[in-house]
């Protein structure tokens, strides 16, 4: 299992990078559910003034959490 090491604050951009997924889809998993909770899917994020950031414990915590068991 890999780790990755990440020592600051993600912006989208940088986090889709890193997951080598489109900055528009964790965009989308932003947007809150029909009951209006943030987010819907993806790490948790904070704002810095009207900026988007993703701490690296919550991107880690979520990486893991997608882990599955082979069959």
């Amino acid at each position: 299992m890999q780790t990755i090491t990440i020592s600051q604050p993600l912006t989208t951009q940088e986090l889709s990078e890193l997951l080598q997924i489109p900055a528009r889809t964790l965009e989308g998993w932003r947007l809150p559910d029909e009951e209006g909770r943030v987010p819907r899917y993806g790490p948790s994020f904070w704002y810095a003034g009207k900026r988007v950031r993703y701490s690296p414990e919550d991107v880690q915590e979520w990486i893991d959490a997608q882990r599955t068991e082979a069959a």
